[in-house]
């Protein structure tokens, strides 16, 4: 009972772990950010104009509040966005969120001010919810689009696992239709011997029938993937009987296996297609007597498997494009479970012959395998058959239509900043000689700066993300480049509706600090941007890699159904062949011919495009031929069921 709480007790650590974690960076960030207001306001106040102890507190104070509203404001718009509100809605609902957090962000300040230092109030509430507005508005914005940052990336790692995890499904599937790939061919070749031995030695061609229906027992029961080399030593040997009886005075094969080698794991059917191409190409015009040697051994962390025969060597093979389908498919199973690599080669042996030999990183049974991991068991987590696509992106907007956005939410927000601006000279009785009109002149002016600035903030953090490495000093230049904007932004602005005011004065103490708020904003956006954009890329590589998946399961299911026909077809012959005193060399001969063409389909749907439509009537009918082909014996049992 104690070990099995252990697990538990470990995840709630690293949860309240993480949560202090967050919670130290919010408060830090907040902090940070009051420090900046301090620093700015003393730097640009007169001496004696700041009266230290009612700034220090009145930063504090909305550091605090704002540390303690920052996680409500991220649950409700996680809140939100789990629901899937569309951005319309979300904004109509963030609206009495704000509210509500500007009322406490002023009245929070003003009785923290009276509680510690017993004065009252120098203005009414609504004087500094109105001056306000917009820095409390932009401080909600940008923890509304850090939390959405922070969704979006959490939305990219699940994607990401979930493409990897769809990629071992596929690379299982890919295995395993190459697994049943190699089947046929396999079977197809060896049938030619069995019809030449029905003739010479039926008993023989009987005694290699059992054993290739060994062999396709064992490969129907084995699982997919990796085997120790001990156990694919045993399962290659129904085969290698086979060759043995079939060149009885012209083969022989030995063994060189280091014991150490025994336990170490190798792709399933990886010697059987190295031992045929010997066989096939290399001893294949031989007069004297043909030699292959298996062998195996450890080098450097590395295991060798060789596969080395006596015969006419490489030069004098007759040249085909790639490797072969036995050999060409080892090469896919290799790259599939292991990744792209040269783990096998084909090289002329010093002495004459060839030699095929594959380099396998030596990992034990009994070890924890990282590779794998690659195929993991359907028992546990899976992907259902259907694929999961997610849902396609729109398509984007042109240019000018993203420009016109753009701008268009710019302007807005210069209107907005205009009534505000509006509304609080008009509670002061300061409105004097501005109007509406001046009013928004100057603040669409600000706003279609910032719809110029904004393109190459979000370009910066494009190219420079904090969510990539060494973020520390890209957070400092991150600051230094807002430094320079929002001063850069106020100066260019006085220069046209203020020349005679000095830049450097305390009335643009909280200009320069709603600039910095701003670009926060431009950050945290193109950062969202940029996270939004790697998801997408991601949905669509997992759908793709979704349809790949079902495709390459369909492929596989189907060249699967082929192997239990064959195995159930063999026994129909076995059973023939037996039934009487003695083998029939013709009655035999018939019934492979007629298995023969059914393999010739089987073959042919092995390729990428799979079993067609007329693929599938011609296995139908080949199938059938064998079937009245072999009632002809009184063997009760039906291979149509298959």
């Amino acid at each position: 009972m104690i070990a099995s709480t252990m697990p538990r007790e470990s995840e709630d650590a690293g949860v309240l772990a993480r949560r202090a974690r967050i919670t130290l960076i919010v408060v830090a960030i907040w902090l940070g950010f009051s420090a900046l207001q301090m620093s700015v306001g003393a730097a640009l106040a007169k001496s004696g104009d700041i009266k230290w102890g009612r700034e220090l507190l009145v930063d504090l104070t909305m550091a605090l509040y704002w540390s303690l509203a920052t996680l409500p404001i991220a649950l409700w718009h996680r809140r939100l966005r789990a629901r899937g509100h569309g951005i319309g809605q979300m904004i109509l609902l963030h609206l009495p969120v704000l509210v509500l957090v500007i009322l406490g962000d002023t009245y929070a300040t003003r009785v923290a001010v009276y509680l510690l230092t017993g004065a009252p109030p120098v203005a009414p509430a609504i004087f500094t919810i109105t001056y306000f507005a917009d820095f409390d508005a932009l401080s909600y914005l940008a923890v509304v689009l850090v939390t959405d940052a922070l969704i979006a990336r959490e939305a990219v790692r699940a994607q990401e696992r979930r493409e990897a995890r769809l990629e071992s499904l596929l690379a299982r599937a890919r295995l395993e239709y190459l697994e049943a790939q190699l089947q046929p061919h396999f079977l197809f070749n060896a049938l030619g011997a069995v019809s030449e031995l029905a003739h010479e030695a039926p008993q023989t061609a009987l005694r290699v029938l059992r054993q290739l229906a060994l062999i396709f027992r064992g490969a129907l029961t084995a699982r997919p993937g990796e085997v120790t080399l001990g156990e694919e030593l045993v399962a290659i040997e129904p085969y290698l009987d086979i060759q043995r009886l079939r060149f009885p005075d012209w083969l022989s094969i030995s063994y060189d296996v280091s014991g150490d080698t025994l336990d170490c794991l190798v792709p399933r059917f990886v010697l059987q297609p190295l031992v045929e191409n010997a066989i096939r190409h290399g001893l294949t015009g031989r007069v004297a007597a043909g030699c292959i040697e298996i062998s195996s051994r450890l080098a450097e962390g590395r295991l060798i498997l060789r596969v080395a025969d006596n015969g006419v060597g490489l030069r004098q093979v007759v040249t085909r494009p790639g490797y072969g389908i036995g050999l060409t498919n080892v090469r896919e199973r290799l790259a599939t479970l292991y990744g792209a690599g040269e783990q096998l080669r084909l090289v002329d042996a010093p002495g004459g012959g060839a030699v095929a030999e594959v380099e396998l990183a030596a990992r034990r049974a009994t070890e924890h395998a990282p590779r794998a991991a690659v195929l993991p068991d359907d028992s546990g987590e899976s992907v259902p058959n259907e694929p999961l696509a997610p849902a396609q992106p729109a398509s984007a907007p042109s240019r000018p239509a993203r420009v016109a956005r753009s701008l268009a939410i710019w302007i807005a927000c210069g209107l907005l900043w205009t009534v505000q601006s509006y509304a609080y000279l008009t509670i002061r009785n300061r409105l004097g000689q501005y109007t509406f009109f001046t009013l928004a002149r100057h603040d669409i002016a600000v706003a279609l700066l910032w719809a110029a600035i904004a393109p190459l903030v979000m370009g910066a953090t494009a190219r420079v993300p904090l969510t990539a490495g060494r973020r520390l000093p890209r957070a400092m230049a991150y600051l230094v480049g807002m430094a320079v904007i929002a001063v850069g932004h106020q100066a260019l602005l006085s220069r046209i509706f203020a020349p005679r005011l000095r830049l450097w004065s305390a009335a643009n103490t909280n200009i320069f600090i709603l600039n910095f708020l701003v670009l926060a904003v431009l950050v945290a956006l193109g950062h969202r941007r940029q996270l939004t954009e790697w998801m997408r890329e991601r949905a669509l590589s997992a759908a793709a890699l979704s349809s790949e998946l079902e495709a390459a399961r369909l492929r596989a299911a189907r060249l699967q159904e082929i192997p239990p026909a064959v195995l159930k077809a063999l026994d129909r012959v076995i059973v023939a062949v037996s039934a009487r005193p003695a083998p029939s060399p013709r009655r035999t001969e018939q019934l492979l011919a007629r298995l023969g063409d059914y393999l010739r389909v089987a073959i042919e749907c092995s390729d990428e495009e799979g079993i067609t439509a007329s693929r599938e009537q011609s296995l139908a009918r080949s199938l059938a031929q064998f079937e009245r082909a072999a009632t002809v014996s009184n063997t009760p049992t039906s291979l149509s069921s298959s």
